[in-house]
């Protein structure tokens, strides 16, 4: 049987554990928004810049 100090030291690293898990999954997925988000608006304005004739290269409108 083990006794109350283990078992509370156990479960403080399984909570630090899940907490860590999931600060990683969620810096991962806000990442990836951030990056597609940013990646958007870049082409929305290349986009723009293309239409408006001060860029010198083709763009294409991606539909979202």
């Amino acid at each position: 049987m083990l006794d109350r100090t283990s078992f509370l030291k156990n479960q403080m690293k399984h909570q630090r554990d899940k907490i860590h898990k999931f600060a990683c999954w969620y810096h991962q997925h806000f990442c990836m928004l951030t990056n597609f988000i940013s990646a958007c608006w870049y082409y929305q304005h290349l986009y723009q810049h293309a239409e408006n004739g001060k860029s010198n290269f083709k763009v294409y409108k991606i539909g979202v």
